[in-house]
């Protein structure tokens, strides 16, 4: 990622990322911008996932996914190997029913 962020200044900066700022899309898991933030940061976020190709690792956010709901990992392997997964299946209910 440092490599594709070279010096845009318009990218935001890693360490100043909130929580909730990006989301995921549970069918084809491309991340999209909070659509309650603002515009503007709204703007960044999406500049941020094009300049990133942050989209371009959906394959494997889709497969760590369906390995938990498939249950041949557990939550705890899920969230520190895809934590962004867990965290946005937590976020929209979205966790298997055990």
């Amino acid at each position: 990622m440092n490599a594709r962020k070279l010096c845009f200044e318009d990218l935001i900066d890693p360490f100043d990322v909130q929580q909730d700022w990006f989301c995921l899309e549970m069918v084809g898991f491309s991340v999209f911008p909070n659509p309650e933030l603002g515009s503007v940061l709204q703007s960044r976020i999406q500049g941020t996932i094009e300049r990133l190709k942050l989209n371009r690792f959906k394959d494997q956010r889709a497969s760590d996914a369906e390995d938990y709901w498939s249950r041949r990992i557990e939550f705890s392997i899920l969230q520190r190997e895809s934590p962004f997964v867990a965290r946005e299946l937590t976020r929209q209910n979205r966790l298997r029913k055990d």
